[in-house]
């Protein structure tokens, strides 16, 4: 049976070459594809952790939504909470963030790279925010937006221009009032951010005005972040308090 066997494959040499380089080639390009995305994942934590380090704490929702790619998610925590945590003692300032998908065309181009994630979030204006002004100014009411510096660039946005989002609650177009640096940055990463004011935010990544994904919260420096934290979770119920 082996000879019968070994005779049948040597016989068919060229097959069994391509299908050896076929398997070779699906594995590389498997393998390819998990270090570029362990790559960006690696790019991004490394971005957020020295964007947020100077947050103490982050107030969101503890029920948590497992997806069936790893893709979790949590639920909305209510807006009228950001007026509760502000009024903690040692809380210098709080603010209310939302991010989801929003996807940028600017004449007649999808604005960013495919592989990175193309986002929509508020511009909140605080100054313990990773977001700072670049060019222009901050957004203000339903038809402006800020975008990042990178993104700008490469699409050749400018200040005055008329973008295009699409999230998954709506389609708008929106006049460039500021561009952006995160982290003191243009890059984000590759990711492309989209910023409006938090009630638009709202309107077009939740289609909720009276929810948000966070409240992030900044200590006065009088206390521990581990203090500050159960101050503020001691103020509200549901939602958790991490540092």
């Amino acid at each position: 049976m082996f000879k019968l066997s070994l005779k049948h494959i040597l016989s068919r040499k060229g097959r069994l070459i391509l299908t050896a380089l076929a398997v070779i080639a699906g594995t590389a390009f498997l393998n390819g594809v998990f270090v570029f995305s362990d790559t960006i994942k690696g790019s991004f934590d490394r971005l957020f952790a020295s964007a947020y380090e100077h947050t103490d704490a982050f107030v969101r929702s503890a029920n948590v939504i497992e997806g069936d790619f790893g893709d979790d998610t949590r639920d909305r925590i209510d807006l009228s909470l950001l007026s509760v945590v502000e009024s903690v003692p040692h809380v210098k300032s709080a603010f209310a963030d939302v991010q989801g998908t929003a996807a940028v065309v600017f004449e007649g181009a999808t604005v960013g790279q495919d592989g990175p994630p193309k986002y929509g979030s508020v511009w909140s204006g605080s100054e313990n925010s990773p977001w700072s002004l670049k060019e222009g100014r901050g957004p203000e009411g339903p038809n402006e937006a800020v975008i990042d510096g990178a993104s700008a660039k490469k699409s050749g946005i400018e200040i005055g221009d008329t973008i295009t989002v699409t999230t998954l609650e709506q389609q708008r177009d929106f006049t460039i009032v500021g561009i952006a640096k995160f982290a003191g940055s243009d890059s984000t990463g590759g990711a492309t951010f989209v910023l409006f004011d938090l009630p638009t935010a709202q309107e077009m990544v939740i289609g909720d005005t009276s929810k948000v994904d966070s409240i992030v919260v900044v200590g006065d420096g009088t206390v521990s972040q581990e203090q500050l934290a159960e101050s503020v979770q001691a103020a509200i119920d549901d939602p958790t308090v991490e540092t």
